[in-house]
């Protein structure tokens, strides 16, 4: 019964239900951006332009993968539309990281972290375009990973010493919940990035397919739910 589901069309129903998940996130946050002051607004303004960027850049996605123009894994050598919606992805969605990260390390780390997260984010996004761009790719890849792996694990110990320093215990509940969440998103964007194939080549196909639209949105849904506690407190 299952298998029947994921077969052939079960795939893009979740990854659109990402996108959707990932909407319905942006509005619930716009309707708490206008109930609150207008000092307390910049952090959440971060979070509704990262769901919102991580709703379009996904919904990008599956139309390049699912409507005939790309597939699954298309690694660095494609052309034309299938290209130019690749990058289209890439732009969009570090730019939504990279705002996150920004209000994150601008309103809650109060610029301890001297923006290395944010500066990161958009590197990494160049790193990303130069893959599919320069002529040496096979070079740019180690780079793009190193990059990579620094916006996806610092901010863990991070959100972990947010946890450890609130005096509020329901806020220190919600960091803690907030890396689970995170962690699930990771997982979930690390198996969905055609250069992840490298990674998860080795590993059954139909569950990096399915598991990472589920663990996505988990994720998208968990770090909602701990932003929406947190977010009171910044």
């Amino acid at each position: 019964m299952v298998e029947e589901f994921l077969d052939p069309i079960g795939e893009p129903i979740l990854w659109f239900l990402v996108s959707i998940i990932f909407g319905i996130i942006s509005v619930y946050f716009i309707l708490k951006f206008r109930k609150m002051e207008k000092g307390t607004r910049s952090f959440i303004s971060g979070i509704i332009f990262f769901s919102t960027a991580f709703m379009v850049s996904r919904t990008i996605e599956n139309i390049r993968r699912y409507c005939g123009i790309g597939g699954y894994y298309d690694l660095f050598d494609i052309t034309g539309l299938n290209l130019a919606l690749r990058l289209a992805y890439y732009t969009i969605l570090w730019a939504g990281i990279a705002m996150l990260y920004f209000v994150f390390e601008k309103y809650v780390m109060n610029q301890k972290t001297k923006y290395i997260l944010t500066i990161f984010s958009i590197i990494t996004c160049a790193f990303s375009w130069a893959q599919y761009l320069a002529q040496g790719a096979a070079f740019v890849f180690p780079m793009y990973v190193a990059c990579f792996f620094i916006v996806a694990l610092f901010p863990i110990p991070l959100f972990a010493y947010c946890s450890k320093t609130s005096i509020n215990k329901s806020q220190q509940i919600a960091w803690i919940t907030m890396i689970i969440g995170f962690i699930f998103l990771l997982l979930g964007v690390l198996g969905d990035s055609p250069e992840a194939f490298f990674i998860t080549l080795n590993l059954d196909q139909p569950f990096v397919h399915y598991f990472t639209p589920i663990a996505e949105a988990a994720g998208a849904i968990v770090m909602a739910y701990s932003l929406s506690t947190i977010y009171k407190y910044v």
